[in-house]
């Protein structure tokens, strides 16, 4: 007798260890789906008889909470359409909106069915289901207050890898582009001249992984997080013209800037740098450099000699520029900031910020110690 209670026991406490963390779901069987990172599914947009189809749907985020996992999906195809799905033990709610600039459209869901391959889940278990559902709201157009139906269907299968409450879009974004930055490196014979490796969450420059493509003369490192500007391992690409390092965190230009001598464009948009090296002057080739949004607050008279087609300025704690910038004979476009934030700019530029002030709505010159002497200069800029 004592023998069999421990015995069952025994199975209780490997059942609460087995149990542990999971969440009740809905138990069903379905069609296994053939990626974790895509909606196979058939969207269907009804509008005045015309539909619309897709075959795939991308950005879905499967999130565990305490007591529930919230499915998210987000079809690119049609701005703005958004489908949350939330599954709290054996109940399902779905909630489907389409979003623009001005409105958000909430959908009335007539009857929806979720079917999942097994009934518990853990952390990076991959969820695998199949979905189907019908939609519609009233839509009012405020032009001619015409009443206008649309309705949505959604049928297909799903397969999405269970990640923790804090993980979010951006992180779900960095690890798609990462396996597609991987991918892409598997067949350097598919990779021409330029090398996209922005948004992959870099600190450094991946080198090993890159050495080998000797042809690029275009890299993108946007929106990363670099600290600094590797000259070692980008003068290895020899060929190399256009860099973009915008969006980073950078906080200074490196003295060694003109051994990359083939430079045409350097995009340094957004970072943190603080002051321009002389050195930079030496890039005799280079037609654009992007500074805007930064914290340059002083400009040095010997930019004058570089040869930019365009220069940005903008957006940087600037008080005054120098008067040496009228002698950049090929400038044809310049950003500078505010003029309601700046005291002085010299006569003879603002004609080269006429891009800028084109769109721009009745920016105040009142500010500036030369306004007076600008006048003349300022009306011809604004006239449109």
């Amino acid at each position: 007798m004592q023998m069999r209670i421990i015995i069952v026991l025994l199975f209780l406490l490997i059942g609460c260890a087995n149990n542990r963390n999971k969440i009740g779901l809905i138990p069903e069987d379905i069609y296994l789906a053939e990626s974790d990172l895509e909606l196979t599914s058939n969207w269907i947009i009804t509008r005045d008889s015309f539909e619309v189809h897709i075959d795939t749907v991308q950005g879905l985020l499967a999130r565990k909470y305490p007591d529930s996992i919230t499915i998210q999906f987000s079809a690119s195809f049609f701005n703005g359409y958004r489908l949350d799905l939330k599954i709290i033990g054996d109940r399902y709610q779905i909630n489907l909106e389409k979003s623009n600039c001005m409105t958000t459209n909430q959908y009335n869901i007539v009857n929806s069915e979720v079917k999942l391959l097994q009934r518990e889940y853990q952390e990076q278990d991959s969820i695998k289901g199949v979905i189907s559902f019908k939609a519609d709201y009233i839509e009012e157009d405020l032009s001619d207050k015409n009443i206008k139906e649309l309705d949505v269907e959604l049928h297909g299968k799903f397969s999405i890898l269970l990640r923790d409450s804090s993980f979010t879009y951006r992180d779900l974004s960095r690890e798609i582009r990462n396996d597609r930055f991987n991918s892409l490196l598997k067949t350097p014979e598919k990779i021409e001249s330029r090398l996209d490796m922005s948004g992959l969450g870099l600190t450094k420059i991946p080198i090993e992984k890159i050495r080998s493509l000797k042809k690029i003369d275009t890299i993108d490192l946007s929106q990363n997080e670099l600290t600094k500007i590797d000259i070692d391992k980008l003068k290895e690409f020899d060929c190399l013209k256009y860099l973009d390092l915008s969006s980073n965190i950078i906080e200074s230009i490196p003295q060694r800037i003109d051994e990359l001598n083939c430079l045409e464009e350097l995009n340094l948009f957004n970072n943190q740098i603080s002051s321009i090296p002389k050195e930079l002057y030496k890039l005799e080739r280079l037609r654009k450099l992007e500074l805007e949004r930064n914290q340059l607050t002083i400009i040095p008279v010997g930019i004058s000699v570089l040869l930019t087609e365009y220069l940005g300025l903008g957006e940087n704690p600037i008080k005054r520029l120098p008067n040496e910038l009228q002698r950049m004979k090929n400038l044809n476009e310049l950003r500078i900031p505010k003029p309601k934030d700046m005291e002085y700019i010299p006569k003879g530029v603002l004609k080269l910020c006429k891009m800028q002030f084109k769109y721009q709505y009745k920016p105040d010159f009142t500010n500036l110690s030369n306004y007076k002497e600008l006048q003349t200069e300022i009306e011809e800029v604004l006239r449109k």
